[in-house]
């Protein structure tokens, strides 16, 4: 399992991230969060004919800040930009972009199962982090969660994995002032109710959401990591 990085471009209205290269059949998973809880975030990419087709995940963790996250399937082998509009377009706003590819065979149709997710605002979050739990899962299943707080410090906080999860120390943006977030994944072994959990061990509003996305073939299947982290939108916010 492996990621690639790229540094974002300048602030700007939009953030646009570097080139993510994908094959017909990955799994896009974007996300955009913004300081502005009223702020509401849209993704796009430019693939060829027309932007792949992104839908929202559940609802907009929204407290004293927003983050929405998106899957999309893509319909070709290419390499695209993907645009994630509609944040504060300054450098705490937060990008990431995943790509996963299941090593049986391309997704289609409709694979996102079900989410969960909550959001705190306030001081709650004391060390641990959860989801609500996400019922129904099954074996085989991808699971992949997103936490995202609003970091007032700089580098006071660290993401750290829920037990059974796997994250990539370059998969998040921790280390600035802002919106910082991080993504974590498990393959489902047993299936059932689960939840998306983390520890950041800093007092911090925060958001955290839970999916499950069906496999193509049966129980065992193997998703991986292939490229796609983007944060933050200036390279300084790293």
């Amino acid at each position: 399992m492996s990621w690639s990085r790229s540094a974002g471009a300048a602030a700007v209205s939009a953030d646009v991230t570097g080139a993510v290269a994908v094959q017909a059949g990955d799994l896009i998973i974007a996300i955009g969060g913004a300081e502005t809880a009223a702020d509401n975030t849209t993704v796009t990419d430019n693939a060829a004919g027309g932007s792949n087709a992104y839908t929202q995940i559940g609802t907009k963790l929204s407290s004293a800040f927003m983050a929405n996250w998106f899957w999309a399937i893509a319909k070709a082998t290419e390499t695209l930009t993907i645009t994630i509009s509609g944040g504060d377009g300054v450098s705490t706003d937060l990008a990431l972009v995943a790509i996963f590819r299941n090593s049986i065979g391309p997704l289609t149709g409709t694979p996102l199962r079900g989410s969960a997710q909550q959001s705190h605002a306030g001081s709650l979050l004391t060390d641990g982090v959860t989801s609500t739990a996400l019922a129904g899962t099954v074996a085989g299943d991808l699971i992949v969660s997103l936490c995202v707080v609003l970091q007032t410090v700089p580098g006071t906080g660290i993401f750290t994995a829920g037990t059974n999860f796997t994250e990539d120390a370059a998969a998040q943006n921790d280390q600035g002032s802002g919106v910082c977030g991080a993504i974590e994944y498990e393959l489902n072994g047993a299936g059932g109710s689960i939840a998306g959990t983390w520890t950041w061990g800093q007092s911090h509003t925060y958001g955290c959401a839970v999916a499950a996305f069906k496999t193509p073939a049966a129980a065992g299947a193997v998703m991986a990591f292939q490229s796609g982290f983007l944060s933050p939108v200036t390279p300084g916010y790293l």
